[in-house]
Protein backbone atom coordinates (compact mmCIF):
# COMPACT_ATOMS: atom_id res chain seq x y z
CA UNK A 1 0.00 0.00 0.00
CA UNK A 2 2.82 2.39 0.88
CA UNK A 3 4.37 1.81 -2.56
CA UNK A 4 1.10 2.75 -4.32
CA UNK A 5 0.63 5.83 -2.14
CA UNK A 6 4.16 6.97 -3.00
CA UNK A 7 3.51 6.38 -6.72
CA UNK A 8 0.18 8.26 -6.57
CA UNK A 9 1.85 11.09 -4.66
CA UNK A 10 4.67 11.31 -7.23
CA UNK A 11 2.19 11.22 -10.15
CA UNK A 12 0.25 14.05 -8.51
CA UNK A 13 3.51 15.98 -8.03
CA UNK A 14 4.46 15.43 -11.69
CA UNK A 15 1.00 16.55 -12.85
CA UNK A 16 1.22 19.67 -10.72
CA UNK A 17 4.73 20.46 -11.97
CA UNK A 18 3.64 19.92 -15.57
CA UNK A 19 0.64 22.20 -15.09
CA UNK A 20 2.76 24.92 -13.50
CA UNK A 21 5.43 24.74 -16.20
CA UNK A 22 2.81 24.88 -18.93
CA UNK A 23 1.16 27.88 -17.23
CA UNK A 24 4.51 29.67 -16.94
CA UNK A 25 5.34 29.01 -20.60
CA UNK A 26 1.93 30.29 -21.72
CA UNK A 27 2.35 33.39 -19.57
CA UNK A 28 5.81 34.07 -21.04
CA UNK A 29 4.49 33.61 -24.57
CA UNK A 30 1.68 36.06 -23.86
CA UNK A 31 4.10 38.60 -22.41
CA UNK A 32 6.48 38.31 -25.37
CA UNK A 33 3.67 38.84 -27.86
CA UNK A 34 1.75 41.52 -25.93
CA UNK A 35 -1.48 39.57 -26.25
CA UNK A 36 -4.02 41.11 -23.90
CA UNK A 37 -4.75 40.30 -20.31
CA UNK A 38 -3.97 37.17 -18.27
CA UNK A 39 -4.86 36.56 -14.66
CA UNK A 40 -5.67 40.23 -14.08
CA UNK A 41 -2.33 41.50 -15.46
CA UNK A 42 -2.67 43.85 -18.41
CA UNK A 43 -0.11 44.05 -21.19
CA UNK A 44 0.59 46.98 -23.46
CA UNK A 45 -1.52 46.85 -26.60
CA UNK A 46 -2.17 49.29 -29.44
CA UNK A 47 -5.16 51.58 -28.94
CA UNK A 48 -8.19 51.08 -31.12
CA UNK A 49 -8.08 54.26 -33.19
CA UNK A 50 -11.09 56.27 -34.29
CA UNK A 51 -12.67 54.63 -37.33
CA UNK A 52 -11.27 51.18 -36.53
CA UNK A 53 -14.33 50.19 -34.49
CA UNK A 54 -17.89 50.56 -35.74
CA UNK A 55 -20.76 49.93 -33.34
CA UNK A 56 -24.48 50.11 -34.08
CA UNK A 57 -27.49 48.82 -32.20
CA UNK A 58 -29.81 46.78 -34.42
CA UNK A 59 -32.82 48.23 -32.59
CA UNK A 60 -31.81 51.78 -33.53
CA UNK A 61 -29.95 51.34 -36.83
CA UNK A 62 -31.30 52.03 -40.29
CA UNK A 63 -31.58 48.87 -42.40
CA UNK A 64 -31.15 49.00 -46.21
CA UNK A 65 -33.67 47.35 -48.52
CA UNK A 66 -32.29 44.05 -49.78
CA UNK A 67 -33.18 42.99 -53.32
CA UNK A 68 -31.25 40.44 -55.33
CA UNK A 69 -30.56 41.21 -59.00
CA UNK A 70 -32.67 44.41 -58.83
CA UNK A 71 -35.87 42.47 -58.14
CA UNK A 72 -38.49 43.03 -55.47
CA UNK A 73 -37.32 43.68 -51.94
CA UNK A 74 -36.64 40.53 -49.94
CA UNK A 75 -36.41 42.26 -46.60
CA UNK A 76 -33.67 44.51 -45.31
CA UNK A 77 -30.05 44.21 -44.31
CA UNK A 78 -27.73 45.88 -41.83
CA UNK A 79 -24.00 45.42 -42.29
CA UNK A 80 -21.03 47.47 -41.24
CA UNK A 81 -18.55 46.33 -43.90
CA UNK A 82 -19.18 48.58 -46.89
CA UNK A 83 -16.60 46.66 -48.96
CA UNK A 84 -18.98 43.72 -49.41
CA UNK A 85 -22.13 43.64 -51.48
CA UNK A 86 -25.32 43.92 -49.40
CA UNK A 87 -26.08 40.51 -47.94
CA UNK A 88 -22.49 39.24 -48.23
CA UNK A 89 -20.18 38.88 -45.25
CA UNK A 90 -21.43 39.30 -41.69
CA UNK A 91 -24.81 41.04 -41.46
CA UNK A 92 -28.24 41.24 -39.84
CA UNK A 93 -31.10 40.27 -42.15
CA UNK A 94 -34.74 41.12 -41.49
CA UNK A 95 -37.67 39.58 -43.32
CA UNK A 96 -41.07 41.26 -42.89
CA UNK A 97 -44.20 39.11 -42.38
CA UNK A 98 -45.05 37.18 -45.55
CA UNK A 99 -41.57 37.60 -47.09
CA UNK A 100 -40.19 34.84 -49.32
CA UNK A 101 -36.60 34.72 -50.57
CA UNK A 102 -35.70 33.94 -54.16
CA UNK A 103 -34.77 30.29 -54.75
CA UNK A 104 -30.98 30.13 -54.76
CA UNK A 105 -27.93 27.90 -54.55
CA UNK A 106 -25.16 28.55 -52.06
CA UNK A 107 -21.72 29.23 -53.58
CA UNK A 108 -20.15 28.72 -50.15
CA UNK A 109 -21.24 27.66 -46.68
CA UNK A 110 -23.80 29.99 -45.08
CA UNK A 111 -24.15 30.32 -41.32
CA UNK A 112 -27.17 31.97 -39.73
CA UNK A 113 -28.69 32.40 -36.29
CA UNK A 114 -32.37 33.14 -35.70
CA UNK A 115 -32.68 36.08 -33.31
CA UNK A 116 -36.46 36.40 -33.47
CA UNK A 117 -39.49 35.38 -35.50
CA UNK A 118 -40.13 32.35 -37.66
CA UNK A 119 -38.47 30.98 -40.78
CA UNK A 120 -39.48 27.97 -42.88
CA UNK A 121 -37.49 26.46 -45.75
CA UNK A 122 -39.15 25.16 -48.91
CA UNK A 123 -38.72 21.55 -47.68
CA UNK A 124 -40.77 22.32 -44.56
CA UNK A 125 -37.87 22.69 -42.12
CA UNK A 126 -38.92 25.23 -39.47
CA UNK A 127 -36.36 27.38 -37.69
CA UNK A 128 -37.10 29.24 -34.47
CA UNK A 129 -35.31 31.75 -32.22
CA UNK A 130 -32.05 30.34 -30.91
CA UNK A 131 -31.44 28.03 -33.89
CA UNK A 132 -27.92 28.15 -35.33
CA UNK A 133 -27.91 26.83 -38.90
CA UNK A 134 -25.23 25.85 -41.41
CA UNK A 135 -26.29 25.52 -45.04
CA UNK A 136 -23.45 23.83 -46.92
CA UNK A 137 -22.03 24.99 -50.24
CA UNK A 138 -24.19 23.71 -53.11
CA UNK A 139 -27.46 23.55 -51.16
CA UNK A 140 -30.52 24.91 -52.92
CA UNK A 141 -33.51 26.38 -51.12
CA UNK A 142 -35.75 29.35 -50.51
CA UNK A 143 -37.23 30.52 -47.23
CA UNK A 144 -40.50 32.03 -46.05
CA UNK A 145 -41.42 33.92 -42.89
CA UNK A 146 -45.11 34.11 -41.96
CA UNK A 147 -44.62 36.47 -38.99
CA UNK A 148 -41.30 38.06 -39.97
CA UNK A 149 -37.86 37.29 -38.57
CA UNK A 150 -34.43 38.69 -37.77
CA UNK A 151 -31.28 36.67 -38.44
CA UNK A 152 -27.55 37.07 -37.98
CA UNK A 153 -25.91 35.83 -41.18
CA UNK A 154 -22.37 35.10 -42.33
CA UNK A 155 -21.78 34.18 -45.95
CA UNK A 156 -18.53 34.81 -47.86
CA UNK A 157 -19.90 35.06 -51.41
CA UNK A 158 -23.19 35.96 -53.06
CA UNK A 159 -25.68 33.19 -53.79
CA UNK A 160 -26.65 32.11 -57.29
CA UNK A 161 -30.34 32.68 -57.99
CA UNK A 162 -32.14 29.74 -59.58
Amino acid sequence: MVIFQNIESRLFDLSLISFLLNSILCLLAQILHNQGCIYGMEFQMNRVEKGQRLVVNINQAEFMPFAEDGGDSEGSVLQLDAENLPGVGFHIYQMPPGCRTTAHQHTCDEHFFIISGDLTDNDGTVYQPGDLVLMKKGTQHHSYSAKGCTLVVYIETAEDNL
